[in-house]
C-alpha cells in the first residue's frame, strides 16, 4: 500500500530535479540558480534590443566598433588612421553619429559620443578620442 502524500513536489526551475529542504526553494544549487539567471537576464536585454529604434542599434553599434581600436589610449589631438573598409568588414555605418564638429571648409568631424572619425578621401579614415563637450 503506497502512503498517500499531501505534499506536492517541488521541482527545479532550471533543470527540473526534485527539490528537497525548505517548501521556498526554487533552484536545486547555485549553478542551476545562476544558469536561469543568466538565461532571464539575456531575454531581457534581447527584448529590449529588439523594441529599440533601428538608428539607435546602429549608433550604438558604430561606438562599439570605434571603442575596439582603444582611442581612450591616444593624445589630446593625436589621430590613428585606419582603412575604411576595416571598419564596413565590422559593420560600421558612416551616416549615423551623434554630433559632428566642422574644423574648416572641407573637414568635419563625426562623433558617435566621445569617439570621432573623419573620412579623408574614399578609403582613408581618421580616428581619435576627444572628452565629451558641447560641439
Amino acid at each position: 500500500m503506497n502512503p498517500v502524500t499531501t505534499e506536492e513536489e517541488h521541482l527545479c526551475e532550471e533543470c527540473g530535479k526534485s527539490l528537497f529542504g525548505r517548501s521556498d526553494k526554487r533552484f536545486c544549487n547555485d549553478g542551476c540558480r545562476n544558469a536561469f539567471n543568466r538565461k532571464k537576464r539575456d531575454a531581457q536585454r534581447e527584448k529590449e534590443t529588439q523594441d529599440m529604434p533601428a538608428v539607435f542599434r546602429i549608433i550604438k553599434n558604430n561606438y562599439e566598433i570605434l571603442k575596439r581600436y582603444e582611442l581612450y589610449t591616444l593624445e589630446q589631438g593625436e589621430k590613428k588612421f585606419v582603412r575604411r573598409y576595416e571598419l564596413e568588414k565590422q559593420g560600421f555605418h558612416f551616416g549615423y553619429c551623434t554630433s559632428a564638429n566642422k574644423v574648416n571648409s572641407q573637414d568635419t568631424w563625426l562623433y558617435c559620443f566621445e569617439l570621432g572619425y573623419l573620412e579623408s578621401g574614399p578609403s582613408t579614415v581618421y580616428l581619435k578620442y576627444e572628452e565629451y563637450k558641447r560641439r
